[in-house]
């Protein structure tokens, strides 16, 4: 059980890097071979510090430029109508961004899916009156949609996710209930090209 850890992130090096898009994706165990879709869960290794510093590099770089929309980080770049495709982005896949990307330091495109997602989640709930299962990303304050079901209301993810996040963008000795109205001066230097999602 100890050797897990080191087993393990041999394992996703070796197994879950594209060399070729120079990001992780997905194995398919069907056609034996690694997929070239970017998604979301290309965070995990640099969640759970498995990444190589120069392999996270590429990562946040790919993330930012074809993942991070208006309102967070879609979970895909593919527009395919079912709710884990783009436009969509989930509660827990943003923490997961965030966290990842600070433990390689890359702070600036952290806390730019922080800042993004927590808008999008501030817009919809002055509108809504509610936070919800999922969001659209592609801009800010609507929820999300697709899949074989309504939104859900609540939600369990994105409430925590927002109190967490609140804790990173707010200062230490300000804490607040709500997104701040004037946008991080840290985050004014960060490049916001936001590349609309493909559909397949």
């Amino acid at each position: 059980m100890t050797r897990w850890p080191t087993r393990g992130k041999k394992a996703i090096e070796m197994h879950l890097w594209n060399n070729k898009e120079s990001w992780y994706a997905d194995y398919d165990l069907k056609s034996n071979k690694i997929r070239n879709q970017l998604t979301a869960a290309a965070l995990f290794p640099l969640y759970v510090n498995s990444a190589a510093k120069d392999r996270a590099a590429k990562v946040a770089a790919a993330a930012q430029a074809h993942l991070l929309q208006p309102g967070g980080l879609a979970t895909t770049s593919v527009k395919s109508g079912q709710q884990w495709d783009a436009p969509n982005g989930w509660a827990p896949l943003q923490w997961v961004a965030a966290e990842g990307l600070q433990n390689y330091g890359q702070d600036n495109v952290a806390m730019e899916v922080t800042w993004r997602f927590l808008t999008n989640v501030q817009h919809t709930y002055d509108r809504e009156k509610k936070l919800v299962e999922k969001y659209d990303v592609s801009s800010t304050g609507t929820g999300g949609g697709g899949g074989e079901y309504p939104l859900q209301d609540g939600f369990g993810w994105t409430n925590g996710v927002t109190l967490k996040m609140l804790d990173l963008i707010c200062p230490q000795e300000k804490p607040c209930d709500s997104v701040p109205s004037t946008r991080p001066a840290s985050l004014n230097a960060t490049p916001t090209k936001t590349p609309s999602a493909t559909t397949q």
